[in-house]
């Protein structure tokens, strides 16, 4: 048995030819009870550890399988296949449950690994792409793409992944799904108070800075409603304004009617009321 401190290994303990073609990779599960084995032949062996006794084979892939790795919390296996699929398998009758289908075809998956408690595996491949995928749903969440050739291998701890590819490139990847939230956080606090501000203008008849508001706020139906009532007020102003207009002009034109007609000037002198004052008479 393994014991803590340093480990020396003086012979071989025991011997099993496990495939008919290459072992591409061994795993062994979180209590330490079963081994399984990767191989070119497409299965999947299981065997108790450490007598090396099969338990079953988990048969499905289509191509080489490459990299498999234990549930950190359930009872299942990941793979990862050249057939361009990962799978997860049940360990109570080595059938597959969950497949994962989304590299780039022809490509194969090089590597998968379980995270965020077994919630969600990550898979990289000969595509050059490195995924997140939703187990439940099978969903792909995320697709991370800074590689030029295969990612043959990568390694998770917390919030930070390496990746090593064909390229001669490592990639250092960091979580930052905390400050996206965060950030989330932020856009919705600015969003309420622009929300609060949108009503006290719309209530204070200030329409045009609501609509503004409305508009970055991506209110679509209510920005075409403050549009209509801007557009109604203004229209109702300048029939009003047109109307106090008319009814002006029409007071001027009957004042003018109703006052008293001016006397011409030729008229005062046929009267011998205008012209020049009456010259004396001459002395006689």
């Amino acid at each position: 048995s393994l014991t803590a401190g340093p480990l020396k290994v003086s012979r071989a303990a025991l011997s099993v030819v496990a495939h008919q073609k290459a072992v591409n990779d061994v795993a062994i599960a979180p209590n330490n009870q079963v081994a399984a084995t990767a191989g070119r032949d497409k299965e999947i062996k299981y065997y108790s550890f450490p007598e090396c006794r099969l338990l079953g084979v988990s048969r499905g892939h289509r191509k080489t399988v490459w990299n498999i790795c234990f549930s950190p919390v359930d009872r299942v296996l990941a793979s990862a296949s050249g057939d361009g699929t990962a799978r997860i398998w049940n360990l109570k009758d080595y059938t597959c449950v969950k497949t994962f289908q989304g590299h780039e075809s022809p490509h194969g998956v090089l590597r998968v690994s379980f995270l965020s408690g077994g919630l969600q595996i990550m898979t990289c491949g000969t595509d050059g792409l490195v995924k997140l995928w939703n187990v439940r749903t099978t969903e792909c969440n995320a697709t991370f793409d800074q590689h030029e050739d295969k990612v043959w291998c990568m390694d998770l701890r917390e919030d930070v992944m390496v990746t090593g590819g064909a390229d001669s490139k490592i990639v250092i990847w960091r979580d930052d799904t905390e400050e996206e939230a965060e950030q989330k956080r932020e856009e919705a606090s600015e969003a309420a108070l622009q929300e609060t501000r949108l009503q006290t203008l719309e209530q204070q008849g200030r329409t045009l800075e609501a609509l503004l508001i409305a508009v970055q706020l991506n209110r679509t139906a209510q920005a075409r409603r403050l549009l209509e009532k801007e557009a109604t007020r203004r229209l109702t102003a300048n029939i009003q304004r047109a109307q106090h207009t008319a009814i002006n002009r029409h007071r001027a034109t009957q004042d003018e009617s109703e006052a008293p007609p001016r006397r011409p000037a030729d008229q005062d002198m046929a009267d011998g009321t205008g012209g020049d004052e009456d010259e004396p008479m001459a002395d006689q």
